[in-house]
This record gives C-alpha cells, sequence and structure tokens, in this order.
C-alpha cells in the first residue's frame, strides 16, 4: 500500500503486476503486540495503540518504476481502521530514494514527508497487489473504498525507506462520504494512534567514528 499520484490523480499500488509469491530471505520488521521496529537503516519504532490486533507479517520483492524493491510490511487493526508500516530497500543500491515532491512534516517531532487521499480500490487491484492480498487475507476489507493518510521517511544512504500508514474504510470517496467533519476526525485519529519514535539506526552507528580510549 506505497501509493504514490501517477496518470494526473490515478492512484496505483507499488505490487501490481507482481510475480506469485515466493519465499524471501530477509525481514526488516521487529514486531510484537506493543511496537514495531525498523531494522534496515531507517531508526523508526511506532508503538502499537493497545485497541489494535495484530495481522501478521509479509515479506516480498517488487519492481517500482523499474527499481527493484525488497518489503517487509505488518498491519494491525482496530474496527475500521488499519495501522500498516512498509519497511523496503532497494536491491540494487542505488541510492535514489526520495519524496522531497511529497509534503514534508513533522510527526511526533519527526520529519516526514506526507500524503493522503481517498481510494475505491477495485477487486483487481486488490488480487494484484501483495500487500493489500494479506491484508485482505487477515481480514481488512478494502471495499468500498479507504481514506488513508501515509508517512514516508528515507535513509541517509537512499537506499532504504519506511512508510507507515493510517487507514480508515468509508462508503465512497465522495464529498459527502469524505467530508471536512470526517477529514478532521481522521485527522485527530491520525495523532492519537501514530506516535513514531526515533531510534539510532545501524546506518547511523556504522557511521559514528571509533571510540579511542586514552593510552
Amino acid at each position: 500500500m506505497r501509493l504514490l499520484p501517477l496518470l494526473g490523480g490515478l492512484w496505483l499500488t507499488t505490487a501490481l503486476a507482481q510475480p506469485p509469491d515466493t519465499p524471501t530471505p530477509f525481514d526488516y520488521l521487529d514486531t510484537s503486540p506493543e511496537r514495531i521496529a525498523v531494522n534496515h537503516g531507517v531508526g523508526i519504532q511506532l508503538p502499537v495503540p493497545g485497541q489494535f490486533n495484530g495481522l501478521g507479517e509479509h515479506h516480498y520483492t517488487s519492481l517500482f518504476e523499474h527499481q527493484p524493491f525488497a518489503i517487509s510490511v505488518t498491519g494491525y487493526q482496530h474496527e475500521d481502521l488499519l495501522l500498516a508500516v512498509h519497511a523496503e530497500r532497494l536491491e540494487d543500491n542505488a541510492g535514489s530514494l526520495h519524496y522531497d515532491y511529497l509534503t514534508p512534516t513533522t510527526l511526533n517531532g519527526i520529519p516526514f514527508y506526507q500524503q493522503e487521499h481517498c481510494i475505491e480500490f477495485s477487486r483487481s487491484m486488490v488480487d494484484n497487489a501483495q500487500d493489500l492480498r494479506f491484508f485482505r487475507a487477515a481480514g481488512f476489507d478494502f471495499s468500498p473504498g479507504v481514506y488513508l493518510r501515509q508517512y514516508f521517511k528515507t535513509s541517509v544512504d537512499g537506499n532504504a525507506d519506511v512508510v507507515i500508514t493510517l487507514a480508515q474504510k468509508t462508503d465512497s470517496c465522495s464529498p459527502i462520504a469524505v467530508n471536512k467533519g470526517f477529514k478532521a476526525r481522521f485527522s485527530s485519529k491520525v495523532m492519537h494512534y501514530v506516535k513514531p519514535v526515533q531510534t539510532e539506526s545501524a546506518e547511523h552507528r556504522l557511521q559514528q567514528p571509533p571510540i579511542r580510549h586514552a593510552q
């Protein structure tokens, strides 16, 4: 559910037209009922609100704009809300990940890039996206519509990112359903439930100068 704008307003998932599910040798997330920790170069932990139930993890590879990604995703559900985290790495180490074309913001004092939108997912869109298919199988139904806000953050070397998503089901994406009141209530839920914590990433530790002990 890493979503970016294409074709003048059409929103598509990165995982469209992927090969069948295959075992993967990586896991970029450390999860528990209480927290999600990213372990691949972006130092972020996300406490899990007590009301949310875990949906498990999924690990897969995908191409997005001809770039090969290795992706770990997890999700937690509470009623009509889905809290999801994608941890992604470029398999070719091209160092080209950036989101400076999105809106800069801060979340819990941490810099991110943000996007927000409503999507009416067709069955075929979910069928062809590994992450959406995984969430559907775990119990989160994306129909008829989902309103979501996403926060993007990359590693210093541009080879890894984390995407935090809060999504809420809606009857449709019409202005009647997604009105100012809906958006205000949704923003309150984001502020209440999504509180990431900055941690020292493995990448950051590797860049620190060695400690020199007194002789």
